[in-house]
């Protein structure tokens, strides 16, 4: 895990405290258990240890003690789902769908009380900002899927085209 750069603050009301928010990337993938299951985030993912309002950070670190249960609950706040590991073959997963609840309740399980009531009470616009994303995603995942099929398909048009188009020899 590296340091990547200083977010905008989250102090709230838009008022800038002197304070920006480090932002995190996970250098290699990272295993975890939870319940008993073993879960894996992919390297690469960013987050930002707990949201904790600028204003608040002298008495609430984002990177204190609740730094993994910030990267867990970012991850399920992105993705609203967990990367299950069936067996030990790290690489073999099942994505496990979390909703805002559940995402929540682990984090509580992994941070304070008083974070977790923070979240609670003002997690709702990260959640729904997250989903927005999420279909934006995957809308312009389906564009690509689509748009590769029509080159396919064009592309088989053109070479079947082109071979019903072949010269013949003439003999003389």
């Amino acid at each position: 895990m590296r340091p990547v750069e200083l977010g905008p603050s989250t102090c709230p009301f838009g008022v800038n405290i002197l304070a920006t928010t480090r932002v995190w990337m996970l250098e290699e993938m990272w295993v975890f258990q939870l319940d008993d299951e073993r879960y894996r985030l992919d390297k690469g993912v960013t987050f930002n240890g707990t949201s904790v309002p600028a204003l608040i950070q002298c008495w609430r670190s984002p990177t204190g003690t609740s730094f993994l249960a910030g990267l867990i609950h970012d991850w399920l706040y992105y993705y609203a789902s967990l990367n299950r590991i069936e067996g030990d073959d790290v690489y073999k997963i099942v994505k496990i769908p979390f909703n805002k609840w559940e995402s929540d309740q682990v984090f509580r399980m992994n941070a304070s009380n008083g974070l977790w009531l923070g979240l609670f009470f003002c997690g709702y616009p990260a959640w729904r900002l997250s989903r927005e994303e999420e279909r934006k995603r995957q809308k312009e995942e389906m564009l690509q899927l689509d748009n590769n099929v029509k080159d396919q398909a064009l592309e088989k048009k053109t070479v079947s085209a082109t071979q019903s188009h072949q010269m013949v020899g003439v003999e003389g």
